[in-house]
């Protein structure tokens, strides 16, 4: 156990991890630590090498951190399979990537605030080295997590791969910019599972909801995605979107769900595949946007499509059409449609 540590200045804060001789560490907790101006990572988790599950480094708590001026990341768990990590209450400023999450199962996040000042750390590395920046949260190659409160300033990222997947990600209560995804490697997603079972609850989003990246290699599908009872402020600057403004902006999933949510002045781009649900929410202040929800045609894959796009409120007399100016409803084997405009 570490209380009231303060570390100011080195290339690393704290490594937490083996040493070489296949065992990790476990049942770690530290309190109240502050990490000042390092070169590097602040505090860093792996478990490289060990190959015993029991002896994987775990059972790792940290709570009320402070991270100030992390030129890298500032909290990282990667390399090897390192598990049941708890971040309770971490504050970040100046910080290049604030959480990095890689190769790692089983961890909450509570209540994290990223503080964007505008000013930036003093020395991000090249990027050749730590090619990332920008991020309040990287996950990358991990399942079982739950991120629970908080306010993130700048985007969450996710990335998987055909032999990597990423799922069981749960957001609840959070307020981040945006939640960013892109697939990796060169192996089509046959399974079309790279990223499966992740949800938003309650959550804001201040940018773009969710953004697919639309180039990446190879076509990964974001399967099983649920947003309930949640908003995307994107448009809510007032100014028209004349259709640029897309809460939600996805090129290949299956099975979606988009319920009892707010969207203000944006609109929504989805292809799907087997089932979409667009139910209950409510679009305020749509201006001259289009609607696309697109069952995914045979380029994407062989299978029914369902749609169902009822309950949902438009609140702008004129700013929703039925028909192709407005909503394009497209390759769906069975649709139902009842909305209020």
């Amino acid at each position: 156990t570490f209380n009231d540590v303060t570390i100011d200045g080195f290339s690393y804060g704290m490594w937490i991890g083996e040493n070489d001789d296949g065992v990790g560490c476990k049942y770690i907790n530290i309190n109240r630590p502050k990490m000042l101006n390092q070169k590097y990572w602040s505090i860093y988790i792996r478990s490289l090498g060990v190959s015993n599950e029991a002896n994987k480094t775990q059972f790792i708590n940290c709570t009320k951190p402070y991270f100030y001026n992390a030129n890298m990341a500032a909290f990282v768990v990667a390399e090897g399979h390192s598990k049941y990590i708890t971040l309770d209450s971490p504050y970040f400023e100046r910080c290049n990537v604030c959480m990095h999450f890689e190769t790692c199962t089983d961890y909450t996040v509570i209540n994290p605030r990223d503080v964007d000042t505008g000013k930036k750390p003093d020395m991000v590395q090249a990027n050749t080295e730590y090619p990332y920046t920008n991020w309040s949260m990287y996950h990358v190659f991990t399942q079982n997590a739950k991120i629970l409160g908080g306010t993130l300033e700048k985007t969450c990222y996710h990335s998987a791969g055909f032999d990597a997947k990423s799922k069981n990600i749960h957001y609840t209560n959070v307020t981040a910019k945006e939640w960013v995804f892109e697939g990796v490697g060169s192996v089509a997603d046959t399974d079309e599972n790279f990223f499966e079972n992740y949800s938003w609850v309650q959550c804001v989003s201040t940018g773009v909801f969710i953004y697919q990246q639309p180039t990446d290699i190879p076509l990964s599908y974001l399967s099983d995605f649920r947003i309930n009872n949640s908003e995307c402020l994107l448009g809510s600057t007032g100014n028209s979107g004349n259709g640029s403004y897309i809460a939600v902006n996805i090129q290949r999933s299956k099975n979606f769900k988009l319920t009892e949510s707010t969207i203000e002045n944006s609109t929504l781009r989805i292809k799907c595949k087997n089932s979409c649900e667009i139910v209950g929410n409510t679009f305020n202040g749509t201006d001259e946007t289009q609607i696309q929800l697109d069952g995914v045609s045979s380029a994407l894959g062989a299978g029914a499509s369902f749609l169902q796009f009822t309950g949902n409120i438009f609140n702008k007399a004129g700013g929703v059409v039925i028909g192709e100016s407005a909503i394009l409803i497209k390759n769906w084997t069975r649709v139902r449609t009842d909305n209020t405009i």
